[in-house]
Parts: structure tokens; C-alpha cells; sequence
């Protein structure tokens, strides 16, 4: 595993874990070896209960891969990453593919599913430290693929009109239509004719596909 050297300033400190899998045995303990071990209180959610009732800053969120299918995890990501302050993945096949949910800028660790208790613990801790905890194989195989697409960019944006634009924007923030309806002063069946064409344009067929499609084409801040 390999970490970042330092946590910025401004990070949240954290103060407890929620696991997002089934309430089984597995969670259960695991849940209990982070309150014992690192004094964090740790709850047991629903993979569908991901879409959350306000901010939860100061909170770890770990979501079971053994739970949920590749498509399931980004829609949790993309329905808690403005609420939570850092996102782990646990439980994860060696195999399957992880980059897509890296870039999301607070999905920070991963665990396979044959990951030690010792090893577990430290990388939960470097985690609260606001560091990353990823495989050495991960880390590399996603900046390999992040020069490639900075040496050769995706100009398929250029195409999308100013409100097509800013729909997107908002949809990544996890704004439905209504709401965006609402903040661009246009009714709901406008919005739906601009999420029409804006995925006929960029190819994709549902919003957290589109919303993967906007982390890797759209310009963002460092």
C-alpha cells in the first residue's frame, strides 16, 4: 500500500466510520474492531440507504464491494460525496476495476477482500489522517491513465452547449431535475430535453455514467 506524505490543513477531523453493506456477521465484527482498536463509532447502513440526510463531515465512509455491483458503488459515491468527508472501498476483488471511482477526489482507499486485520486497521488509520491507502498496482495502473488522458485530451465537451454544461455540473453535485429545473428558472421537461441530448452527445445512458464521463473531461481545480 502506498499513502500521501501529509493531510492539508483544512480537512475535517475524523470521528467515526459508517459502514455501508449488510447487517451481517462480517460487518458486525469488523465494525467492532474499529471501535476497539481506534476508538471510532462505527454504524451499519443499508447500501441503499447511501443517499444521506444532510452533511456528515468527520465521518469515514466504507462501502462493501462484496455488496454492491461496480454500477451500485458509483452511484453511492456520487450520492455521499458531498456529505462525507473521506470514502474507502472494502471487500474488493483483486480484479475488479477501481479507476473509474478514483476520480472522485475523496475516494481515498481500497481493501481486497483477503486483507489482514493488522494491515486493515493501519490503512483505517491513515485514512483518519486524511491520507490515501491504495494498492501500489491501483496507484499506478490510474496515473498511468491520467497522463494518457492529460497527453491526449477528450474535446467531445466542446460540443456541449453552456446549459448542457452547467446541468452536468449540478448533476455531479447530486441535484435532480427538478432542483436543477428549479435553480435555471425552466420547467422539468426542459431540463429532461437537455439530459436527452446531453447524454445522445457524450454516449452515455444514466447519469452516474455521465457524471464518470464529466470527472474525466471536464477541467477541475486543484
Amino acid at each position: 500500500m502506498t499513502r500521501s506524505a501529509h493531510a492539508t490543513r483544512q480537512d475535517t477531523a475524523i470521528a467515526s466510520c459508517m459502514i455501508f453493506g449488510h447487517r451481517n456477521l462480517q460487518n458486525a465484527l469488523l465494525s467492532r474492531l474499529i471501535e476497539e482498536h481506534l476508538g471510532l463509532a462505527c454504524a451499519i447502513r443499508a447500501p441503499e440507504d447511501a443517499r444521506l440526510c444532510g452533511p456528515q463531515q468527520g465521518v469515514l465512509a466504507l462501502l462493501d464491494a462484496g455488496a454492491s455491483s461496480q454500477l451500485l458503488l458509483e452511484a453511492q459515491v456520487l450520492d455521499i460525496h458531498e456529505q462525507i468527508s473521506v470514502i474507502a472501498v472494502f471487500n474488493s476483488p483483486a480484479g475488479q476495476a477501481f479507476d473509474r471511482l478514483l476520480r472522485w477526489p475523496k475516494v481515498r482507499g481500497l481493501f481486497y477482500e483477503n486483507t489482514g486485520e493488522a494491515h486493515f486497521l493501519q490503512g483505517i488509520q491513515s485514512l483518519s489522517s486524511h491520507e490515501h491507502w491504495l494498492p501500489r498496482k491501483v496507484l499506478a495502473a490510474y496515473l498511468e491513465e491520467t497522463r494518457c488522458i492529460q497527453h491526449h485530451p477528450n474535446t467531445c465537451d466542446a460540443s456541449l452547449t453552456a446549459k448542457e454544461t452547467q446541468i452536468l455540473r449540478a448533476m455531479i453535485s447530486g441535484a435532480k431535475n427538478a432542483e436543477i429545473a428549479q435553480v435555471l428558472h425552466v420547467s422539468p421537461h426542459t431540463i429532461k430535453t437537455h439530459v436527452y441530448n446531453l447524454f445522445r452527445k457524450i454516449k452515455v445512458n444514466n447519469r452516474v455514467q455521465a457524471v464518470s464521463w464529466a470527472l474525466v473531461n471536464f477541467e477541475w481545480p486543484q
